[in-house]
């Protein structure tokens, strides 16, 4: 008895599925699809947009080249900071929770169809 070949037999078959239903999305989902991508996208972009925006709030805070004596930039950027990061925090997590709530309602409507 060859124990390498039954396992290999049975790794073989166990590989294999069978779809009982051919999949169709409907317009609705392709159009849920793409808003979940253009969330992702958006998600990124806001990312880069926040990195841009805090490295030009430091630069502000610690220019040198702009002389004045009460150092005005340097409080602005310390004032306007926090609530720029609360508001980019607040729109992040819109953004997520409009991206969790497109890709539950595409899993029930997939769950629905197979069932």
């Amino acid at each position: 008895m060859n124990l390498l070949s039954t396992k290999d037999e049975k790794a073989e078959r166990s590989g294999h599925w069978v779809m009982l239903d051919a999949y169709q999305s409907t317009p609705d989902q392709q159009a849920l699809r793409q808003l979940a991508q253009r969330l992702d996208m958006a998600l990124d972009e806001l990312g880069h947009i926040d990195y841009q925006l805090f490295a030009t709030l430091a630069k502000l805070r610690c220019d040198l080249t702009i002389e004045s004596h009460d150092n005005l930039n340097s409080q602005v950027s310390q004032l306007v900071e926090p609530g720029v990061r609360q508001a980019m925090q607040a729109l992040a997590d819109e953004l997520n929770k409009a991206k969790l709530l497109t890709e539950e309602v595409l899993a029930d409507h997939v769950n629905i169809k197979r069932s």
